[in-house]
């Protein structure tokens, strides 16, 4: 888990392209993989560690605990269609709509009319645009990772228990 952790801060902190009401990055990448491995629950804990981390130790605005829950539901979404299931092109898409329904066109235009005072409506549009070309990089890298043999065996070596 810290491993993902680590790696969701490099993505949000370092490899990401932002301003202050949009983000482009690949942090879901290690969310995915920690709601996959480690269940809702432990992957949202996973997601605010890394928020919260990430905040103390790379600060680019102040901290704002609505951002903080928005980390803990996205990989907790995850965790719900991903963790102890095969996951299916179907299972997949449901996963990333679901994420950019509630996370990406509700609470985080929200949480920056409540920063910001920027009307809702007018942050649509942008974030619709955004989400519509993310959506179909998000499900096939996403599906990517899930069938390519190398992730696999890292994953059923992750799962395989150690013997004494």
């Amino acid at each position: 888990m810290s491993l993902l952790v680590a790696f969701e801060i490099v993505c949000t902190r370092f490899l990401a392209f932002e301003n202050s009401i949009m983000r482009l990055s690949f942090f879901f990448i290690p969310l995915m993989l920690m709601g996959y491995l480690f269940g809702p629950w432990l992957a949202g804990l996973g997601g605010v560690v890394g928020d919260v981390v990430g905040m103390i130790l790379f600060p680019k605005a102040m901290y704002f605990p609505g951002f903080t829950l928005n980390a803990f539901l996205v990989p907790f979404i995850y965790g719900l269609f991903f963790y102890q299931k095969n996951i299916t092109l179907k299972r997949n898409v449901a996963a990333q709509i679901t994420i950019m329904c509630v996370i990406s066109l509700v609470l985080t235009p929200i949480w920056l009319n409540l920063l910001f005072k920027i009307p809702i409506i007018e942050l649509m549009p942008l974030r619709i645009g955004k989400e519509l070309i993310g959506l179909p990089v998000k499900v096939a890298v996403s599906y990517y990772l899930f069938n390519h043999e190398t992730v696999n065996r890292l994953i059923r070596l992750r799962l395989t228990p150690v013997k004494k």
